[in-house]
């Protein structure tokens, strides 16, 4: 890891898991549609602007939860929500926001780790993957996590 990474990664780290944990009621908020919030993160963890997050672009480094969502559906969806993303029986998703906050974290921490992209990472630990995790390994340090998840599961 570079001396810009090493400097960045704990910002970058509070960034992602404040933008998956608020994603639901920001969108909500601005949209009125409670959100397929598996599908929308899988979307926003392979998109253009999450790579240009990745490469520190100044413009998008230091956006805003609101605006990182904003910016993904005006510059791919011409800033209306498609129905995929959208919960289909309109009833909030039963995850909680502890839970998303730490897969946004724990990813980050994991693509530092491990040098992958954020893409990579995530589509190799996986949404679903990580709820499961989550109860086993929230509270515990994000290195020690990190160690036994990859260790014993072999997944990077």
């Amino acid at each position: 890891m570079n001396d810009y990474d090493m400097w960045w990664f704990p910002f970058d780290m509070e960034n992602t898991a404040n933008l998956f944990e608020d994603c639901s009621e920001i969108i909500f908020n601005k949209y009125g549609v409670y959100i397929n919030i598996k599908g929308f993160l899988e979307f926003y963890a392979n998109s253009e602007l999450r790579r240009l997050i990745d490469n520190h672009h100044p413009k998008y480094s230091t956006c805003s939860n609101t605006e990182v969502i904003e910016t993904l559906i005006k510059a791919h969806f011409n800033n209306v929500l498609p129905d995929e993303y959208i919960s289909k029986d309109n009833q909030k998703y039963n995850y909680s926001i502890n839970e998303l906050y730490w897969i946004g974290m724990f990813v980050t921490y994991c693509k530092y780790k491990s040098g992958l992209s954020f893409k990579e990472t995530f589509n190799k630990l996986n949404f679903d993957e990580l709820r499961r995790l989550y109860p086993m390994y929230h509270e515990m340090d994000n290195k020690n996590c990190y160690e036994r998840i990859f260790n014993s599961e072999n997944i990077l």
